[in-house]
């Protein structure tokens, strides 16, 4: 799974399986209903979604949405992706998907036309895994990038490892709005 989105051009870390685990802890009676495509014993997409009701998304967050090789027949995945989301009681679907690298909007209108698809109008900047991080780096808003250059002048930034994990944890529980699930600090 996460192998296929870590190569794909699409593949972002809303994408991830450790998303898809995190999305799962912080909803509580949440399923996972990701999709992973396979054929002739190759993987050709991947489509992670977790439900929550009726309502398909990424728990309390919107779907990524899903990735597919350029030759798959996108008629067929949508009707094998109808059909098992409509088995599975979904009545909604919520995607997220803005400022795109990879075009699946043909998947999206055909499965809107089966379900309530609610496209959020916020922009998430969705940064390919497949780059390196300077590239990653230059994906990234140009005020974001400012502000992360500004901040580097005054903080040692570092990606993140084991060491700083608590320090993280204790940030982010003393500026949180809401109370978060202390499992979801494992993915």
């Amino acid at each position: 799974f996460d192998g296929y989105i870590m190569k794909h051009s699409g593949g972002s870390r809303w994408h991830v399986s450790s998303w898809i685990d995190y999305s799962l802890a912080y909803t509580k009676g949440a399923i996972d209903r990701s999709v992973l495509i396979i054929c002739d014993d190759s993987i050709v997409g991947v489509c992670p979604a977790v439900q929550c009701g009726e309502c398909l998304g990424m728990g309390d967050d919107a779907c990524a949405g899903p990735l597919l090789d350029e030759d798959v027949d996108i008629e067929a995945v949508c009707n094998v992706l109808i059909s098992y989301f409509k088995d599975c009681g979904i009545r909604s679907i919520d995607f997220r998907w803005d400022r795109y690298p990879f075009d699946c909007r043909a998947i999206i209108a055909r499965i809107a036309s089966c379900f309530n698809v609610n496209q959020y109008e916020w922009e998430t900047a969705i940064v390919p895994l497949s780059l390196s991080k300077d590239e990653q780096f230059l994906r990234i808003r140009n005020s974001y990038r400012s502000l992360i250059t500004k901040a580097k002048r005054k903080r040692s930034i570092v990606w993140g490892t084991a060491a700083l994990f608590e320090h993280y944890r204790y940030c982010h529980q003393s500026v949180a709005k809401r109370p978060r699930p202390p499992e979801t600090y494992e993915h």
